[in-house]
């Protein structure tokens, strides 16, 4: 498949899965958040992680917010996406109170970038990895910024693990080489 063919066909479907996602009633949103945060916090990459990177929802994406509440509430350290100066840059970084977020130039809540807050990855890190459609083989289609295949390129040993609802996970995808899979996938209904 090409380039031009594969980036297209990436377009097509990251613009009907926005599209489906946004369908989804706010209470039923809420309600598969909670069935998936529950699921996560059952499995040993939650129980054993010590940092927690993950992201703030927006729009109709998984919520998130639960997961960071009770992130800090168990005492792991927590870390979020700032996007940095260069081009396809991202650092996580550290916070321990979400009423301290800003909203960014996107409108996404984000801490204030201090160097000295900046997270480091390690094999007890357990990382949450947004996507708009996923396979179950566990590749996705995210954003297309690249941002998080580059994180998850250069972190190799921390576990990654996708937050979906059940519509968004079809049975295979495009991928090229520079795309990385997620290690697990949680949906309201199943744990891929």
């Amino acid at each position: 498949m090409t380039v031009i063919i594969m980036k297209e066909l990436k377009k097509q479907l990251r613009k009907k899965y926005i599209a489906l996602r946004n369908s989804i009633p706010k209470t039923k949103l809420e309600e598969y958040s909670f069935k998936i945060l529950s699921s996560l916090f059952c499995l040993d990459e939650y129980k054993k992680a010590e940092a927690i990177f993950t992201y703030i929802n927006t729009g109709s994406e998984i919520i998130t917010l639960p997961l960071i509440e009770k992130a800090l509430k168990d005492k792991k350290t927590v870390a979020l996406p700032v996007v940095g100066k260069n081009e396809g840059e991202m650092f996580f970084i550290k916070i321990t109170d979400v009423n301290k977020l800003k909203p960014n130039k996107y409108s996404i809540l984000e801490p204030e970038f201090c160097e000295k807050n900046i997270a480091s990855a390690n094999d007890k890190t357990l990382s949450i990895i947004p996507g708009l459609v996923f396979s179950a083989d566990k590749h996705r289609i995210g954003y297309g910024g690249g941002y998080y295949d580059r994180f998850m390129a250069q972190n190799k040993t921390l576990a990654n693990i996708a937050l979906a609802m059940d519509f968004q996970v079809i049975q295979t995808l495009p991928y090229e080489k520079f795309d990385i899979s997620v290690d697990k996938i949680i949906t309201q209904s199943k744990i891929y």
